[in-house]
């Protein structure tokens, strides 16, 4: 494992990356990072999920245990965990961490978790649960999803590019899904509750590496509004449910910060009552 030539990349990853890096260090100030260690000493844990692209492997830093090493050295690993957990493959460029181990030294491909795993709840807190069992026990776990995990049916154009999309996003929404069903099925055994929220089926569609300010604001917006009402969270066959009801699927014409319903709704449970 090595460093490596980026020149392959896309057009405008590394101007996008070196944007995205400038953002993220203006935030992540030595305040910050104080701050962070202040809250791993009292026992509370700040896991950031990235994917290693040499081993192709998930792996889990705990920045609460890097915030309390100090000093800038801390402070740029902090920065540059960040980063790599939100570099999308092929829209940003991937982060080079640099990292000793057996005495060898190297530099890491990291990029987005999403690209291993979406969540990450269940594995990690099995290993945390076996020292104390009792420690999760009616614990709150709170899962948010930027994106869907399920569509209302709808017709594929026999032509290379829908069909590969829609392969694309099916595999996506399939592996949330599972991934969900895996948290509900460890929380229950480990008596946690569990409430979660990701974008309804008619969500006006939008490109993952859509950051512009008005496609942000209006999701901002949209999710403030369902919180505000108490229609955020929810569970996952409440959301199966609602599909159901209303096959077949709207076409995509309305405006997110007025029209579109939160992920709670009415037909969600007239569904349940009449199971």
């Amino acid at each position: 494992m090595s460093l490596r030539g980026l020149t392959e990349l896309p057009f405008g990853a590394s101007r996008r990356s070196a944007a995205l890096t400038a953002l993220v260090d203006h935030y992540v100030t030595r305040d910050l990072i104080q701050a962070v260690a202040r809250e791993a000493a009292k026992g509370r844990i700040l896991w950031v999920a990235t994917t290693d692209l040499d081993k192709e492997e998930t792996v889990i830093w705990d920045l609460g245990a890097i915030a309390e090493r100090g000093g800038e050295p801390a402070r740029k690993l902090f920065r540059d965990v960040l980063v790599a957990s939100a570099s999308i493959p092929g829209v940003f460029s991937p982060v080079l961490i640099h990292v000793q181990e057996a005495g060898v030294s190297y530099d890491e491909m990291h990029v987005d978790g999403n690209a291993s795993t979406s969540l990450f709840v269940a594995p990690v807190a099995a290993y945390f649960a076996l020292l104390d069992q009792r420690s999760l026990d009616g614990a709150r776990v709170y899962v948010l999803i930027n994106g869907q995990i399920m569509d209302a049916p709808e017709t594929t154009r026999y032509q290379l590019g829908p069909i590969v999309s829609r392969t694309f996003s099916s595999a996506l929404k399939h592996m949330s899904r599972a991934q969900v069903l895996a948290v509900n099925q460890f929380a229950e055994k480990y008596r946690m509750s569990v409430q979660s929220t990701y974008l309804p089926f008619d969500y006006p569609k939008y490109a993952s590496a859509d950051f512009r300010a008005s496609t942000m604001q209006a999701l901002f917006d949209f999710g403030a509004r369902c919180a505000q009402s108490g229609r955020l969270w929810t569970k996952l066959d409440e959301t199966i449910n609602t599909v159901a009801a209303a096959m077949p699927a709207p076409k995509q014409t309305r405006m997110v910060d007025q029209q579109v319903e939160c992920p709670v709704r009415n037909v969600q449970f007239a569904a349940a009552v009449g199971r």
